[in-house]
């Protein structure tokens, strides 16, 4: 959550929706509290809506995450996607299209977005 938050300070203007985990939605009450100690609260929008989140893709321009099957399945339909390179699980792999866009770091993620802007 340190990466996104620190990466949300290059882009103020710009709102993270969350999609949340089935667990999460049983009490948005503290999955906020939860995003709140890290994301400015007017940065942060919850989809809560009914249909599931493969369904909307379209709704946010880039996917964001670490080892999700949504965020490969985001992938597999050509949308935006940036992963978490978490070098203690050994993924993505290197030399593989999850490899190319992931990041490390917030500075790295800014990077990834910046050059899929241009």
């Amino acid at each position: 959550m340190d990466i996104i938050a620190d990466f949300l300070k290059s882009f103020p203007q710009e709102k993270l929706i969350v999609f949340l985990h089935p667990k999460e939605k049983n009490d948005l009450d503290e999955t906020e509290k939860y995003y709140t100690n890290w994301l400015k609260k007017e940065q942060v929008v919850f989809y809560t809506e009914n249909l599931p989140s493969s369904h909307v893709f379209y709704k946010a321009e880039y996917g964001i995450g670490s080892y999700s099957t949504i965020l490969f399945e985001r992938d597999y339909f050509g949308f935006k996607t940036l992963l978490l390179n978490e070098e203690e699980r050994d993924f993505p792999l290197k030399g593989t299209k999850f490899y190319l866009n992931s990041f490390k770091s917030s500075k790295d993620l800014v990077e990834k977005v910046n050059n899929y802007i241009n």
